[in-house]
């Protein structure tokens, strides 16, 4: 039976602050696979929305992780199949104007064990929910949605420095059930 991801949450305890942390990305970083992602998950932050007091809203966010305390690339990639990571300071994007939520993630009902350290980066804020209406259209219409937000994320993704490969020094482990 497939894993279905829940709704996100805003983290309103245990936050870590966000100074001068990196943020790491794993997984894709090409623009037109993470905007994909971007709009697959956007119905799932109705919770974080109401927090923030856009709850007539939608919002495109991407995914990272602060490294924070015992918080390596290594530990933050126990169970996956990630090789390299990407990163990008806080504060640097903070200059540029994005916000970054404080987020829990769960899927089929058990908390992620990386909550911690979630964070969503917000690509694109404000958009009225029929603007997203094409995701379910034809392939010329979801090109252009797509379309529609690209030159936003590229500028984020231009901020990210990486490739960088997960050392095996890093306590790096495929095993799920075994945390550094």
């Amino acid at each position: 039976m497939p894993l279905s991801r829940d709704l996100v949450q805003p983290r309103l305890t245990g936050l870590v602050e966000l100074t001068d942390e990196a943020l790491i990305r794993f997984g894709s970083v090409e623009p037109h696979q993470v905007i994909k992602a971007a709009l697959a998950t956007a119905d799932l932050y109705g919770p974080v929305l109401e927090a923030e007091r856009l709850a007539d809203q939608a919002v495109l966010a991407m995914s990272c992780f602060a490294l924070h305390g015992d918080w390596t690339p290594g530990r933050l990639a126990v169970g996956t199949r990630y090789t390299s990571y990407y990163t990008v300071g806080a504060s640097m994007l903070r200059d540029l104007g994005y916000e970054m939520w404080a987020t829990d993630t769960s899927t089929d009902g058990e908390p992620d064990p990386t909550n911690p350290v979630h964070f969503d980066i917000v690509i694109q804020r404000d958009i009225p929910f029929e603007a997203l209406a094409d995701r379910t259209g034809s392939p010329a219409q979801r090109r252009d949605l797509r379309n529609r937000f690209l030159p936003e994320l590229e500028r984020l993704l231009d901020r990210l420095d990486g490739p960088q490969p997960l050392a095996d020094d890093e306590g790096y482990d495929r095993d799920p059930w075994r945390l550094p």
